[in-house]
């Protein structure tokens, strides 16, 4: 017999079907129940035997297929489970009733050897990857040191060029820029690669930062007739913010004045820096026109880009500042309160009327706006306005109102008694500073029993003290 016979012979498990037989146990059932059990019979599959007269009950035992149940068995010498033997087991194999598939015994060393060659392979790959990502950043950081080393050496190189460049005979017509040799040399070599043209733009600008009058209109010059600004152009139209700004910024630093419509398009721009250097390049390239832009200005004017459009404005000749009261009825709060404090640092007295209607301004930030600027103008003519706006205004304007008051004189003495008496600490100080100021404190701490409170001694005291 061969392996896969006894594997199947060892394996198989009968597949019985049983055999109902009776043997004596019980009284003998009636006659209905032995009528229902043999008409039941043939429905479920199995075979019942009548019984003897004798009293018996029905046992169920197994029988072989093919074989008369009834007629093999008794009740004395069938056993009670009947199993198929071997031979019986093996001819079902050999016949193709059953089939099963041999159990290789090699499989388990199979499957291990299998997961060590997976193994292998991802320990393969990882290796790979781990020296090329290797190799890589090795590259990249000799790439970057080249790189580093012959730019480097171009602005060693561009320097000594461009200073003859800012020494240029300032006799000689500007017409006469493009014969010039210079001009000629940077075209042939060193505009042909957009790497050599961006260190180009980078030393001019660098230079352009640190010199003024014909030196820096020297390097203007060698910027456009160079034809630079298509770089600085191709920078501004590039839907990247941070190179959009630095487009902008090199355009408005090297004066490119056609670039001005362009960058006016970008006033409204949804990044805050492109904002800021359009508005400052605006100035740089249109002056006093510059700042209509506020008029279309909707968008939020942030401290930062108020701080920055300042700064720009301080570089301009007196006469390049423009009239910023017509920016005051902007229906941008940052553009009002911009202008208004402008208008106080450049002393513009004839905005006056302007600025005391802005102390009836809804927002508060404008009104306290509104009376710094008073105060910076030095207008004692505003004070019968700001002692009629006092009483309706919030605390906090209330004590810029009073401090401005006290600066600009014109106040009666009783109004900084009656603040001194408040009972608001700030309004105390201020009033107690103003009345030190106009040498009235002294007879007021005397002649007043309601200054006697310990709490107001000490506002006095403190207004009194010479190092405040």
């Amino acid at each position: 017999m061969d392996f896969s016979a006894q594997m199947a012979s060892s394996a198989l498990i009968s597949e019985e079907t049983f055999l109902l037989e009776v043997e004596p146990t019980a009284p003998a059932p009636t006659e209905s129940i032995e009528t229902e059990l043999s008409t039941l019979a043939p429905e479920v599959g199995i075979v019942y035997a009548q019984p003897s007269s004798e009293s018996i009950s029905p046992v169920i035992k197994p029988a072989v297929k093919g074989v008369d149940p009834v007629k093999s068995s008794t009740a004395e010498d069938s056993p009670r489970f009947q199993f198929p033997t071997i031979a019986e087991k093996k001819q079902r194999l050999l016949s193709g009733i059953e089939k099963i598939s041999p159990v290789n015994p090699y499989q388990h060393w199979e499957d291990i050897r299998l997961r060590h060659k997976i193994l292998i392979i991802l320990i393969t790959v990882f290796f790979v990857l781990t020296v090329a990502m290797l190799i890589a950043v090795l590259a990249s950081r000799f790439y970057k040191l080249a790189v580093q080393a012959n730019a480097e050496r171009l602005r060693k190189r561009y320097e000594l060029l461009l200073m003859h460049v800012l020494f240029f005979d300032e006799d000689k017509p500007s017409s006469d820029w493009d014969q010039d040799k210079i001009v000629q040399h940077f075209k042939k070599h060193y505009l042909k690669s957009g790497f050599k043209r961006k260190i180009l733009i980078d030393e001019i600008l660098d230079l352009n930062k640190n010199f003024t009058g014909q030196f820096a209109e020297n390097l203007r010059l060698l910027f456009i007739y160079l034809n630079l600004q298509k770089d600085s152009f191709a920078l501004l139209h590039n839907p990247r913010w941070n190179l959009k700004a630095q487009g902008i910024c090199e355009l408005a630093q090297m004066l490119v004045f056609e670039a001005a419509p362009y960058i006016k398009a970008l006033i409204n721009h949804s990044n805050d820096l492109v904002r800021m250097e359009s508005h400052i390049a605006l100035v740089k390239l249109e002056k006093q026109r510059g700042l209509s832009f506020l008029h279309q200005l909707h968008r939020t004017f942030t401290k930062w880009q108020q701080l920055n459009l300042q700064n720009a404005l301080s570089k301009l000749d007196r006469e390049d500042i423009p009239d910023f009261s017509e920016f005051l009825f902007s229906s941008n709060i940052e553009v009002v309160e911009f202008s208004a404090k402008m208008i106080g640092i450049y002393n513009q007295v004839n905005a006056l009327p302007a600025i005391e209607a802005l102390l009836g301004h809804p927002v508060e930030a404008i009104r306290l706006t509104a009376i710094e600027t008073i105060r910076l103008l030095d207008a004692a003519q505003a004070v019968p306005v700001l002692l009629e706006r006092f009483a309706t205004d919030t605390k906090g304007n209330q004590v810029a109102i009073l401090s401005a008051v006290a600066s600009l004189g014109g106040a009666p003495n009783d109004f900084f008694a009656q603040q001194l008496l408040s009972g608001h600490h700030d309004l105390q100080l201020v009033a107690a500073k103003a009345l030190h100021d106009l040498q009235e404190l002294e007879s007021y701490q005397v002649l007043e029993p309601q200054i006697q409170n310990a709490q107001l001694q000490q506002i006095i005291k403190h207004a009194l003290d010479s190092r405040n």
